[in-house]
């Protein structure tokens, strides 16, 4: 083609480069014994059967149950992978059962039980609130949708 072409040379340089193998937590979470899912978000169920997450419909709401209560959440303002980052901050408290609409159980000991807790849970890194899949949700900032079985 009268191109020109690159060819590599068997020339070894070892490049030294810094190694970052230990990491301190920036926050700590405990594991539930399950996450509830309203079957509204769609979205949810389906990226958790994509994933290979199980979970189980739900015909009512154990009595006790957790939800996230939201103090405030950040958008980012650049783009990632055509997304903006979504951070949200709160706690986890005691709550009443709400009753309306089905939902679907996702319980944490599963062999994708870690897959399931980054997912789920709001302040996650690389859970579906970070990546704006919850946005509809979280406009204005209140409670989080999923909840949680103690």
């Amino acid at each position: 083609s009268g191109e020109p072409m690159e060819r590599r040379k068997d020339v070894v340089r070892p490049e030294r480069m810094p190694e970052y193998i230990w990491y301190d937590a920036a926050a700590t979470e405990r594991v539930p014994a399950a996450w509830l899912v309203p079957d509204s978000l769609g979205d949810v169920a389906d990226r958790l059967r994509a994933h290979g997450v199980r979970f189980e419909p739900l015909a009512r709401l154990p009595a006790s149950v957790e939800e996230f209560r939201i103090d405030s959440a950040t958008t980012a303002r650049g783009e990632l992978e055509g997304h903006h980052e979504r951070r949200v901050f709160g706690r986890w408290q005691a709550a009443q059962p709400r009753a309306s609409g089905a939902w679907l159980r996702v319980p944490a000991n599963q062999p994708l039980g870690r897959l399931a807790f980054t997912l789920l849970e709001p302040r996650s890194d690389d859970g579906f609130a970070a990546w704006g899949l919850l946005d509809a949700w979280l406009k204005e900032p209140a409670a989080y949708p999923i909840l949680r079985e103690p």
